[in-house]
């Protein structure tokens, strides 16, 4: 299972190379072009994960399950909320600002990586500290 995974990810990398170097010549396989790549491909096994828990289907659900944690082996290491919330809190002293109209702001200027903490859960946080 896992040789066929790191197979079939491996081609969506060499996929989406292909498709990149028409638009830019130079396209390496770099993190931050293969990180969303492993992202998509967990969400997807996540939602046919859904799918076959809800059909009784479990042979197939613990499956995407093993695949998913074997993903996740090459992903780096997502940020805890405490740490969002520090760095946030850091960003939001540092631009003196306090109220929800400056979330924008706040989330212009944070220096977090896409592939250390969802945007979702980073605008949550923002929300939150601004709102208090």
């Amino acid at each position: 299972m896992r040789l066929t995974l790191i197979k079939s990810l491996l081609s969506e990398i060499k996929y989406a190379e292909l498709e990149q170097k028409t638009k830019l010549p130079d396209f390496k396989d770099t993190d931050s072009k293969v990180i969303p790549i492993l992202q998509k491909a967990i969400q997807q096994r996540k939602e046919s994960f859904e799918v076959f828990a809800k059909a009784g289907r479990d042979t197939m659900a613990d499956l995407e399950q093993a695949q998913i944690r074997v993903i996740e082996e090459y992903l780096p290491a997502q940020l805890s909320d405490d740490e969002i919330r520090a760095m946030v809190k850091a960003t939001i002293d540092k631009l003196q600002v306090s109220d929800i109209k400056s979330m924008g702001l706040v989330m212009k200027n944070l220096n977090i990586d896409a592939a250390l903490a969802p945007k979702q859960k980073i605008s949550e946080i923002v929300k939150s500290l601004l709102t208090k």
